[in-house]
C-alpha cells in the first residue's frame, strides 16, 4: 500500500465529487454518493466472503491500509460527504467541508508523516499535519466562502487531529453540529 497515491486518490476523488456538486447539485449528489456507497458495500461484502475480483484485487493492494475491513476508508468517506450533502443546506459550506476533507486530509496525512513533534492528545497526529490541514484548505475555503471561513477551517484542523474517530465521520458531524448550532 503506498500511502501518498492513497491520499492522491482521496483528494481526487474529493475533487471529482465538489465538481459534480456544482454542476448537479445537493439532490442528485446526494443520489450519486448512495449509489456509489451501495456499489463499495457490496464489493466489501464479496470481498469480505473472500471472493476473487481481479480488478478490485489490484485497487485492494493498492490502496487498502486494512485487508480485513476492505474499502473501509472509501465507505467511510462516502458516509461522511453524505452527511454533509444531506444536513447542510448551504451549498458553500459543503463545498468548504468537501475542500477541507479531501484537500486537507491529504495533506495533513502526506506531511504529518514528516512531523516529529506529536500532539499530545493524540498519538499518530502531528503539528506539521494540522498546519498543513489548515494550508491546504484554506485556499478553496475562501474560494466558495470567502475569509469568512477562517473559523471553520481553523476548527476542522484542530477536530481533524483527534483520533478517537475516523475523520471522515468526524469532521462531517462537526460541520453539522456547528452548523445546526448556528455557529458557523
Amino acid at each position: 500500500m503506498d500511502e501518498n497515491y492513497r491520499q492522491f486518490i482521496h483528494a481526487f476523488f474529493s475533487f471529482l465529487l465538489i465538481v459534480f456538486f456544482l454542476i448537479f447539485g445537493q439532490i442528485l449528489t446526494s443520489y450519486f454518493l448512495i449509489l456509489v456507497l451501495v456499489a463499495f458495500l457490496f464489493l466489501a461484502h464479496f470481498k469480505a466472503l473472500r471472493f476473487q475480483i481481479p480488478f478490485v484485487d489490484e485497487l485492494l493492494d493498492l490502496l487498502e491500509r486494512d485487508r480485513h475491513y476492505p474499502f473501509k476508508g472509501a465507505i467511510l468517506y462516502l458516509i461522511g460527504a453524505l452527511l454533509l450533502v444531506c444536513f447542510v443546506p448551504e451549498k458553500s459550506l459543503v463545498l468548504v467541508s468537501l475542500s477541507c476533507i479531501g484537500f486537507g486530509d491529504a495533506a495533513s496525512t502526506i506531511f504529518g508523516r514528516l512531523g516529529k513533534t506529536r500532539i499530545w492528545w493524540s498519538k499518530k497526529k502531528t503539528f506539521i499535519g494540522s498546519l498543513f490541514f489548515f494550508l491546504f484548505s484554506l485556499p478553496l475555503a475562501i474560494l466558495f466562502k470567502g475569509i469568512s471561513s477562517l473559523p471553520l477551517v481553523f476548527i476542522l484542523a484542530f477536530a481533524e487531529s483527534f483520533d478517537f474517530i475516523d475523520d471522515n465521520i468526524f469532521l462531517p458531524v462537526v460541520v453539522i453540529l456547528l452548523w445546526a448550532l448556528k455557529v458557523i
